[in-house]
């Protein structure tokens, strides 16, 4: 096995001297080291570690869709409705953040889960803590239950802040399940780890459905993230380097498409998309993607898969050069419709 691996390395490295191939690959220490067997469903040193920068840790995951696909597994068969709330798009033209009026019109005697997540994908909208409490409230009083998707926390813009609605109060603490991961904040985008924080009842729950159907998380990958959180500040200096590069690319694409004559885009604050508004040009979303596709060769995602029609979601997760490349072949393509 352990020759395999080497005329791998050897294929994909070349002439690389030992040293870069270690760092480039410090993984291979761990197979090495017999790390690549089965593992338990959540690595309790990596646990402990994680459990220092969340509030309560209980369960590494494979991914942030095997925790929202066991949760709903989890809940009584006349409580199958979720409420999704990434935004109310009663007022998308506006790209207004959702009131918890509109939250609670939207509610029905069978929800159970309003599902949270700010920063948002696809708008980068957050929340601040004034509406977040509000909503807090409103789950209290209707006794539902938050999911808080927090994988985008720590990608933020202008001197914004992120506020995690379970650290609000015991009460918030019991009733909010925060899910987060190492994909976005530490580019591990392929390593599909996952972190869920819940009060004990809902994470055993959790762990019984996750242990027979997606089953461990990798073992390699779980002490990859363990080096993430056990080096955090250099990690942390590492994640604001990137930010230096996200904001400039942010910038760079939101002038871009606001100087492109019927394209209207508002100013994210975190994660790293934008979500312009290209309704002016008499195209659903999911026509204006298509053609834009076929003709120029740029890959959008329709709003209508956020049910958003009339909006677009672009990734600043990227080159400069790709970003002006696209936004040129968007130009074109939108003054010839």
């Amino acid at each position: 096995m352990l020759d395999l691996v080497n005329k791998t390395l050897n294929k994909l490295f070349g002439n690389k001297s030992d040293k870069d191939i270690k760092e480039l690959t410090p993984n291979v220490e761990l197979i090495n080291g017999y790390f690549a067997k089965y593992a338990p469903l959540s690595n309790d040193e990596l646990r402990g570690k994680t459990a220092s920068f969340k509030d309560r840790i209980n369960q590494a995951t494979k991914e942030l869709q095997d925790q929202i696909s066991s949760l709903k597994e989890g809940l009584n068969d006349d409580s199958k409705e979720i409420f999704e709330k990434e935004e109310i798009y009663e007022q998308i033209d506006k790209l207004e953040k959702s009131m918890t009026s509109q939250i609670e019109e939207a509610l029905t005697s069978a929800t159970k889960l309003l599902i949270l997540n700010s920063p948002s994908n696809p708008t980068g909208c957050l929340y601040d803590r004034s509406e977040m409490e509000a909503i807090l409230d409103l789950a209290i009083r209707k006794d539902i239950l938050v999911m808080s998707d927090e994988i985008y926390e720590y990608l933020l813009y202008d001197g914004s802040v992120h506020h995690r609605p379970a650290s609000f109060s015991d009460e918030a603490r019991d009733r909010v399940i925060t899910v987060s991961g190492f994909s976005k904040t530490f580019s591990m985008t392929g390593w599909r780890l996952g972190t869920l924080v819940a009060n004990p009842t809902i994470a055993k729950a959790v762990a019984n459905l996750q242990s027979q159907t997606s089953s461990n998380a990798t073992t390699f990958a779980q002490y990859g993230a363990l080096a993430a959180v056990q080096n955090w500040d250099q990690s942390m200096q590492a994640v604001q380097d990137m930010l230096v590069h996200f904001d400039r690319r942010r910038l760079l694409l939101l002038d871009g498409l606001n100087a492109i004559p019927g394209i209207e885009c508002l100013r994210s604050q975190g994660a790293f998309y934008l979500f312009p508004k290209v309704s002016s040009f008499g195209l659903s979303s999911e026509e204006f993607s298509a053609r834009l596709l076929e003709q120029e060769n740029v890959a959008v995602v329709s709003g209508h898969a956020f049910g958003a029609d009339g909006y677009i979601r672009l990734s600043y997760a990227t080159s400069d050069e790709i970003i002006l490349k696209g936004l040129s072949r968007l130009q074109n393509f939108c003054k010839n419709l």
